[in-house]
């Protein structure tokens, strides 16, 4: 790992580790080549490309080698499965906020078409470097204290469907889930409790950042209609809600059309009453 120098691989490698190794799943030679990985990173390895840029111009020093493969982001599922053994189906899709749920359907499109019992999803960043954080806050989406104000800790300045919200933190870390299909974790005595009942994607064809109303509606009432259910059916609601107002405002409109007066608790919401009853 010494010239895998961009966080990206050792958060992501040690959770897709963690996972495979509580799912109690041993990949043999022979079950390799029907296990997926479709493991991605909204930024990638920025940090490699800036601390290349950096020795170029004050050291006058070509890079180092792995520069560029430390700034792909498709390298990160390379060396999940590199990790693992996994050799079946491998994707990185891009998707920014949406790329952990995107890996997720997509390994679970793998399985529906046969393409593999097993999916290794997940998705890794770390966007804490310079360009990063002050292009987002160039955006107006990164938090900043409200004038005259000290600053919040991190823990209480994110607070989205709140009318003090002042923008989304930006953080790092990984996330890692392993998905199967039914006849294999029967098969294999493998323990679980969640089903992936339904799933939607859409294209909001309108802004680079802002969302659209019609076709936010539309994913959610097509993942519950692939699902088989009716919004009533649904028990909670786990939120994007970035804490920008335009944002916020359309997912709130967007679940309010969907779910009219039956609106199931909503997760960020809660939180975010949690966090600022001060």
């Amino acid at each position: 790992m010494a010239h895998w120098t961009s966080p990206i691989f050792k958060y992501g490698m040690l959770v897709a580790y963690r996972a495979v190794e509580k799912s109690k799943i041993i990949i043999t030679p022979d079950l390799s080549p029907r296990v997926a990985v479709t493991f991605s990173s909204a930024v990638g390895g920025q940090d490699a490309l800036l601390n290349a840029d950096r020795r170029i111009i004050s050291e006058n020093r070509l890079p180092h080698p792995f520069t560029n493969p430390n700034s792909c982001i498709n390298m990160i599922g390379g060396k999940i499965s590199v990790l693992t053994k996994a050799t079946g189906p491998i994707t990185s899709t891009v998707t920014a906020c949406a790329t952990g749920v995107t890996s997720i359907i997509i390994g679970t499109m793998f399985l529906a078409q046969g393409k593999a019992d097993i999916a290794i999803c997940g998705a890794v960043d770390f966007a804490l470097i310079e360009p990063v954080v002050a292009g987002f806050a160039a955006m107006n989406g990164a938090y900043t204290p409200k004038p005259g104000l000290p600053e919040k800790p991190a823990a209480k300045a994110s607070c989205p469907f709140s009318l003090h919200r002042r923008g989304f933190i930006v953080s790092e870390g990984a996330g890692c889930i392993i998905i199967t299909t039914k006849e294999f974790a029967d098969l294999n005595g493998l323990k679980y409790n969640i089903e992936i009942a339904g799933w939607s994607m859409t294209s909001d064809a309108h802004h680079f950042v802002a969302p659209n109303l019609g076709t936010v509606k539309r994913c959610i009432a097509e993942s519950i209609e692939n699902a088989g259910i009716t919004p009533k059916d649904i028990d909670a609601i786990n939120a994007h809600a970035a804490s920008t107002k335009i944002g916020d405002k359309v997912e709130f409109d967007a679940l309010k059309d969907i779910f009219q007066d039956d609106m199931p608790p909503v997760t960020d919401q809660l939180h975010s009453r949690s966090k600022n009853k001060d």
